[in-house]
């Protein structure tokens, strides 16, 4: 015996195909992107860190300057200090090319209307009330 709602499947309906496809190569990109921004971002806050050991541009917090007791990362100084700036820089190269795409998509999207489309009638004053 089948449950109560063992046949809602056959009702549901069926998921369209979209229109458009992502080209390959798209995927690619934003793979190597996922990779290469949070690298770069380390290396930046590494750079940053040995020039600000140089030249003293700002002071860091003893709590941030002290390395982690994790045997494999004693050794790195500024730890948190750099992985806070990595995490800062991430976020902003992320927004940076959100915001560059989308301009991107702005300038080369598809027209709002098709060729057999009409925009919409604008209307005139405001919409008066109908009364009963």
């Amino acid at each position: 015996m089948a449950g109560k709602y063992s046949q809602f499947e056959r009702y549901r309906p069926k998921k369209k195909p979209r229109p458009w496809e992502v080209h390959p190569i798209w995927r690619g990109i934003g793979c190597i992107l996922i990779i290469l921004i949070p690298v770069f971002s380390y290396a930046v806050s590494v750079l940053f860190f040995e020039e600000n050991a140089k030249n003293a541009w700002i002071a860091v917090p003893y709590n941030l300057a002290v390395p982690p007791q994790v045997p494999f990362l004693s050794n790195i100084n500024f730890f948190y200090a750099k992985l806070i700036l990595t995490v800062v820089l991430m976020i902003g190269l992320y927004g940076l090319l959100s915001i560059f795409y989308a301009f991107i998509f702005q300038a080369t999207r598809p027209p709002k209307y098709g060729p057999q489309d009409a925009p919409p009638i604008r209307r005139q004053g405001p919409r008066k009330r109908k009364k009963r």
